[in-house]
């Protein structure tokens, strides 16, 4: 079984610097990226306009991932992706629960949220502690 890197992020909007990261990370330790997408939503098969928002979302979230899909698998590395819908923490939880070898996680949501990703603010701030494996919060490249 390969290591994975997980790329988690909870909107449409996936930061270049997380992707970017997690393909040479991947890259160097011979691992697969997973691009995991965690819709926050309840109820939203028996809403008709939280549906349609919701298949908005991952359209939308699907195209971001299918761009540094194909760039890592033009230098060869395995990715897989999953779009989950519900509560962040339970969602990620069942994820972790299916996967044993994870590299490390790494933070590719929007920047605002970057900031607070690794504080008990957030969602994956506050699962922080349970993980067995680092989670990385890419910054920027500075020319």
């Amino acid at each position: 079984m390969v290591d994975k890197i997980v790329v988690v992020f909870d909107s449409h909007f996936l930061r270049a610097e997380a992707a970017r990261y997690a393909i040479e990370l991947a890259k160097r330790t011979n691992s697969a990226i997973f691009f995991l997408v965690i819709l926050e939503g309840d109820n939203i098969e028996n809403d008709g306009r939280r549906r349609n928002a919701a298949q908005d979302f991952m359209a939308r979230a699907q195209e971001t991932i299918l761009r540094y899909m194909n760039t890592a698998r033009q230098t060869g590395i395995e990715v897989e992706t999953e779009i989950r819908v519900g509560e962040p923490s339970s969602e990620f939880i069942k994820f972790l629960a299916e996967f044993k070898k994870i590299k490390s996680i790494v933070w590719g949501g929007s920047t605002d949220i970057a900031n607070q990703a690794l504080n008990s603010s957030h969602w994956l701030g506050k699962m922080k502690d349970l993980l067995d494996c680092p989670i990385v919060v890419p910054k920027p490249r500075m020319l």
